[in-house]
């Protein structure tokens, strides 16, 4: 296929301006067209091969057009595609109507062609070798557009030239020059620039900082070293003199060589070149004033060195010695004995090898390499203690203090508000506060008797805190069954008294610092009162609903909790035998405000959920059981943590944890959101509060729970038989449950589960779990409007069933009621004026369960209509109103 270089359209157009008839065209002037065309691109193309003669080609072309007549096209651009339809690359090929030749242009490369290069992007068969982008009809110069121009001077003018530009495009043209300049150089400067990762410890806060050093080729180790200590802001904490880089492996967190003699020698050289990634880093070193710095070498390891205080319990931070596989433990010791100054006589080594594997290094003769030094090692020493160094290693106070050392972790916890009431610790104080929380907690020594008292055992070790925790329940935990299903005595005594504050919270009805007596005197006076109120609220509630007696369910639930309570009580008896110390250490308080209370705190991370929140229980004012603990992620979502033997193992160091009131989750139960459902109101789901199911719990029991709650949270006094509880199934009502209905058995529950309360205008009619709770709405066509939703109750899944119930709530007769499903979420809001278009009315099915009703749960909305109601006739005005009311609503 080719294209002509010059395109001649006189025999198209008559001297009107009007078509020549297709025969005159094809018989006549369009071969003879056509004949020329070819005969003029064959000697285009000799002409063409050679540069110069391209001049000659825009005489011969104004020649033709006086000739043929004014309307003689030539080419002289070609916009042109390399790849497939799969994608590719555009570049054009343009004609300088100046010198008369072609250019390439190709994003910033303008190069000149010859006619060759345009002969090619006639296309042609599929190469051999296929691209990325190729394909079976691909190719690299395909003509992708052909423009033409007119030969006619008059008919089209000649580019403007430099000279004629106006003033304002001339200045823009200089700026772009000198930002093109400025760039090209940026571009020649990142050709010659090294770039390279940069580590270094801050000498005061002992962290690790790293950045990128991008260091021009030509500068000496002195200048980058100089630039290096600017970047990680060293000038503050060390002078530049007091600084080195040495080669650093990142990987293996080890120093492989330093740099002696070498200080003018170019960074090029010293990094083996310019290039786009290195396979080792830099380290920036400090030392001392008057400390020396130590010569590293090829083969050696690095080792860091903390220094231990067994008196006050304190691990130094690690200072950096180089040693080599070759050296002995001796050697080694006199190494560490020359860069710390500790005595060499009483030095005590211990090698980290890997994590909580400590090692002593006890035999002087044998080599580093014996004893499995890597390229790089934690090694810790200590020289003070004499006595302790003739008890066995596992056994002395050194292990205990690496072991702890080794598995504390740093947590800032958010603590809620200060508590008008409650006794807290002033977070600015952390002298007061361990003061307070080990007079709290007591003494760490626990005796089997007092073994129910576990809870609050602790002991201070050094200047942190150390808890016993047993792995057992106490007894407020191991009745947590009968507290899922019991009212809180704030809630118990709001209902018996009526000089009592509706609005008492959970967490002021209980105080922190209860004894084992008093625990126990007030879980039987808490037995009696709940079983009090229990049988109120049976007769309450017989007068109400007889046909469902609450002493029946609350007998088979007491003797289920009983034997539950029993079990528990073993294993709890049990797990105190194995009583562990584990470290607890507050710091500062981050942000001192009342409002958000920032505690830095340092835990030994096996310790469990239990113990942890026994520590806390100082600072947050209330008992353990009336708070809550969740884990803090960085996106800043926070999720619980409710099993009270699970660790902090999985908790990162320097993490987050938040404290919340409220009262804690125990074994069995779920938290779940409660939401008000009330289908013809504007906001037809609303959030009530945060509520407690228990596993084995009867849905009747949470029931009234939270018919209680209803009442002093809300302020609705509402009878147990209209009160409803059904599955939120995201903003959908969904399947209604029954009284008789077990949680976990019969009901799948989950954490961060929801559900709807649903109040009744009048005594639940739904028996059982069979039954098919539909909202049905009549739509008024000769009304232009809908009624309030209702609710009809369906004992099986069928047409014939669904019109019946229709039938009697609305007064239809059944052969004239016409339904359709209603779309989209809960409460499937539609058009008014779609109403009758937009839904499938009357479909074909016997069974509601069938294709495309489907449905197959409670909550589905129908709408239904009389079909001998005619259909009303709109106005423009009426319909413009209905859609403004409608828009206002959404």
């Amino acid at each position: 296929m080719t294209f002509p270089d010059i395109l001649d359209l006189n025999s198209f157009i008559d001297e009107d301006d009007q078509m020549p008839s297709l025969e005159n065209t094809e018989t006549g002037e369009m071969n003879h067209t056509a004949h020329n065309n070819q005969e003029e691109t064959n000697d285009e193309a000799d002409k063409l091969n050679k540069a110069a003669s391209m001049v000659a080609t825009n005489t011969k072309n104004k020649r033709e057009q006086e000739n043929r007549g004014p309307y003689v096209y030539e080419l002289f651009s070609i916009m042109i595609h390399s790849g497939s339809a799969a994608g590719g690359h555009y570049y054009a090929y343009i004609k300088s109507f100046t010198d008369g030749l072609w250019y390439c242009f190709n994003d910033q490369h303008v190069t000149r062609i010859t006619y060759d290069d345009i002969r090619k992007t006639y296309g042609g068969g599929v190469s051999g070798y296929r691209g990325c982008y190729s394909s079976a009809y691909s190719s690299s110069t395909n003509a992708y557009m052909l423009m033409y121009r007119q030969v006619d001077p008059k008919r089209n003018k000649t580019f403007v030239s430099v000279q004629d530009f106006p003033e304002h495009l001339l200045k823009l043209m200089e700026e772009m020059k000198q930002v093109e300049e400025t760039e090209k150089k940026q571009r020649e400067v990142e050709k010659n620039t090294c770039k390279i990762k940069l580590f270094g410890l801050h000498p005061e806060t002992n962290k690790l900082l790293d950045a990128k050093l991008e260091v021009h080729k030509d500068k000496t180790l002195v200048e980058a070293t100089e630039m290096a200590h600017k970047l990680l802001e060293f000038e503050d904490t060390v002078p530049v003199t007091q600084c080195r880089l040495v080669k650093y492996d990142e990987y293996n967190d080890a120093l492989e060589k330093s740099y002696e003699g070498e200080e003018q020698t170019l960074m090029g050289e010293l990094l083996g070149g310019v290039k786009s990634q290195y396979l080792f880093d830099l380290f920036l070193e400090t030392r001392k004033e008057d400390e020396e710095f130590q010569v590293y070498k090829y083969g050696g390891v690095t080792l860091r060195v903390s220094v231990i205080d067994l008196k006050e319990e304190y691990i130094s931070n690690p200072i950096t010695i180089r040693a080599y596989l070759t050296m002995s433990v001796k050697e080694l010791k006199n190494t560490i004995s020359t860069k710390t100054g500790l005595p060499l006589e009483s030095m005590r080594v211990v090698l980290e090898k890997y994590y909580n594997d400590l090692r002593l290094l006890a035999a002087p003769s044998k080599t580093l390499q014996a004893e499995n030094f890597a390229k790089s090692n934690k090694v810790y020493v200590e020289c003070n203690d004499g006595a302790d160094a003739l008890l066995s290693f596992p056994q002395s106070k050194l292990h205990k203090i690496l072991d702890r050392h080794a598995n504390t972790i740093r947590l800032f916890v958010t603590l809620p508000p200060l508590q008008p009431n409650s006794k807290t610790i002033s977070p600015n104080n952390v002298d007061n506060q361990e003061n307070a929380i080990e007079k709290s907690l007591g003494n760490l020594q626990i005796d089997q008797k007092d073994c129910k008292n576990h809870d609050n055992a602790t002991n201070s070790i050094g200047s942190g805190i150390t808890t016993t925790e047993t792995q057992g329940q106490s007894d407020n935990e191991i009745a947590s069954y009968r507290e899922a299903t019991k009212i809180n005595d704030a809630e118990l005594n709001s209902l018996l008294s009526k000089d009592k504050n509706k609005d008492t919270e959970i967490c002021d009805s209980k105080t922190s610092e209860e004894t084992s007596n008093k625990q126990e005197s007030e879980t039987n006076n808490d037995a009696s009162l709940t079983k009090t109120n229990s049988e109120k609220r049976d007769n309450d509630d017989k007068e109400k609903d007889d046909s469902c007696p609450e002493k029946e369910f609350k007998e088979d639930w007491d003797n289920e909790i009983n034997s539950t309570n029993a079990e528990d009580e073993e294993s709890s008896s049990l797990n105190c035998e194995n009583k562990k110390q584990w470290y607890f250490k507050t710091g500062e308080c981050v942000e001192p405000s009342t409002e958000s209370r920032v505690i830095d705190v340092q835990v030994d991370k096996r310790i469990t959920l239990k113990a942890f929140k026994n520590c806390l229980e100082p600072l947050v004012g209330v008992s353990s059981q009336n708070f809550k603990i969740y884990r803090v992620y960085a996106n800043n979502q926070e999720f619980e943590i409710v099993r009270l033997t699970d660790t902090l193992q999985s908790h990162s160091d320097e993490g987050k944890i938040s404290v919340k009131l409220g009262r804690a989750l125990k074994k069995g139960e779920c938290r779940v959101k409660v939401f008000l459902l009330s289908p013809n109101e504007a906001e037809p789901c609303k959030f009530l509060f945060d509520w407690i199911l228990a596993k084995g719990q009867t849905v009747r029991s949470s029931k009234i729970e939270i018919q209680v709650e209803l009442k002093r949270s809300s302020d609705l006094d509402i009878p147990l038989n209209r009160l409803r509880l059904r599955k939120k199934s995201w903003k959908n009502p969904a399947a209604v449950y029954v009284d008789t209905q077990v949680y976990d058995e019969d009901i799948p529950i989950f954490s961060n589960w929801e559900l709807f309360v649903e109040i009744l205008q009048e005594p639940e009619k739904v028996e059982s779990s069979g039954q098919l709770v539909l909202f049905v709405r009549r739509w008024l066509p000769s009304q232009f409007k809908l009624e309030p939703f209702q609710e009809v109750i369906l004992d099986d899944c069928t047409v014939v069933e669904l019109r019946k119930q229709i039938g009697v709530i609305s007064g239809i007769s059944t052969d004239c009621i016409d339904f359709a499903k209603g779309r989209g979420a809960f409460p499937s809001e539609i058009s008014l004026l779609e109403m009758q278009t937009d839904l499938e009315w009357n479909p074909h099915v016997t069974t509601l369960n069938s294709w495309p009703l489907y449905i197959t749960d409670d909550g589905a909305v129908i709408y239904y209509r009389d079909s001998k109601e005619e259909l009303i006739d709109l106005t423009e005005e009426q319909k413009k109103e209905i859609r403004k009311k409608e828009n206002a609503r959404y």
